[in-house]
């Protein structure tokens, strides 16, 4: 048995280990996709109609992690025109394209190799839970917080620009020293 590679079935949400099979449940319907013909209704009575009337254990898609592409109806986060996460849902993921519909309805088309580039900006992420959105804001409260100490300590001809500079620094790893 190999693991599936869910990048030859990006719409795919189960993998039949037994058959090597990827299945989707839409609406109402349990489609397998076929090689030579796409995503049909399977005839094999093993699967049932629905992913839990299947008799046989299938493996579930796990859930994005940021590597690879999304399956379509996974939500993620989008960072928009205004450098806002937004959440949106995977539409549809083609050979060179995705389509995110973002909870206004709004569609945004972006090249798959921006959602697949490892770089250190990325435009496209998971949905972060909880715990995390938590530990950022205290990462971004301990980061404004010695900024401001910073600030404190220096003239202030120019503030605003005094201000960005001690920013750069704290970003560049220069942190104000304690009194010894």
């Amino acid at each position: 048995m190999k693991d599936p590679n869910w990048a030859e079935c990006p719409e795919a949400t189960h993998f039949d280990p037994v058959d090597q099979n990827f299945l989707r449940e839409v609406g109402e319907a349990l489609l397998l996709f076929n090689l030579k013909r796409g995503w049909i209704v399977p005839t094999y009575t093993a699967y049932g109609l629905r992913i839990e009337e299947c008799h046989r254990p299938l493996l579930k898609r796990p859930a994005w992690n940021g590597e690879g592409l999304p399956a379509v109806g996974e939500t993620i986060e989008r960072l928009d025109i205004n450098a806002n996460w937004v959440d949106a849902v995977v539409m549809y993921v083609g050979t060179d394209r995705v389509v995110l519909r973002d909870l206004s309805g709004q569609e945004f088309v972006p090249k798959l190799h921006e959602l697949t580039e490892s770089s250190d900006f990325k435009r496209f992420r998971p949905v972060r839970t909880a715990d995390q959105i938590d530990a950022e804001q205290r990462v971004a409260e301990n980061r404004k917080r010695q900024i401001d100490d910073m600030y404190q300590g220096l003239s202030h001809s120019n503030a605003s620009e005094t201000r960005r500079i001690c920013a750069e620094l704290f970003d560049k790893g220069y942190r104000k020293q304690g009194a010894s």
